[in-house]
C-alpha cells in the first residue's frame, strides 16, 4: 500500500496556519471556574467596601456643618486637658529651639483646630485609597 501511495496520506488532512490554531482536545478544568467566581465575589466586595468608605467620609465631611465647634483641641481637652498642655510645651520648646520648629508648631495647632468630622473623613479617604493601591 505504501508502495502505490507513496509517503503522503491519500486524505487529506486539515491544515492549520499560524492565525488558526487548532481546537484543544482538553478543556478548562471547573477549578478554573471557581477561581474566576471567587475572583468576581472578591473584586466585588472590594469595590463596596471603597464605596461604602466614601460615602462614610463624605457623610462625616457634611456633618461639619452641624457640629463646627467640634476640634480635635476640644475632645482631647475634654478627655485629658493636661496632656494637651504638655503637647502644647513641647511643640513650643521645638519651635524655639530648631530653625524650622515654628512649621512644626503652626502644623500641631492647625490640627488641634480641625475639625474632628472632617479630619475622620480625610482618613477614611485615605484608607479607602491605599486599599484600592495595595490590593492589586
Amino acid at each position: 500500500m505504501a508502495e502505490r501511495e507513496g509517503f503522503e496520506p491519500s486524505i487529506r488532512l486539515l491544515a492549520y496556519t499560524r492565525s488558526r490554531r487548532a481546537p484543544s482536545t482538553t478543556r478548562p478544568s471547573l477549578l478554573s471556574n471557581k477561581i474566576r467566581i471567587l475572583y468576581n465575589i472578591y473584586m466585588s466586595v472590594k469595590i463596596n467596601f471603597q464605596i461604602f468608605l466614601i460615602f462614610l467620609s463624605f457623610f462625616l465631611i457634611a456633618l461639619k456643618f452641624f457640629f463646627q465647634e467640634l476640634s480635635l483641641g476640644k475632645i482631647w481637652f475634654y478627655l485629658d486637658g493636661n496632656s494637651l498642655v504638655g503637647i502644647q510645651a513641647y511643640a513650643e520648646k521645638i519651635s524655639i529651639s530648631f530653625k524650622h520648629g515654628i512649621y512644626f508648631f503652626n502644623t500641631i495647632l492647625f490640627l488641634l483646630d480641625l475639625n474632628f468630622f472632617v479630619l475622620v473623613g480625610i482618613l477614611i479617604i485615605l484608607i479607602s485609597f491605599l486599599a484600592f493601591i495595595f490590593s492589586y
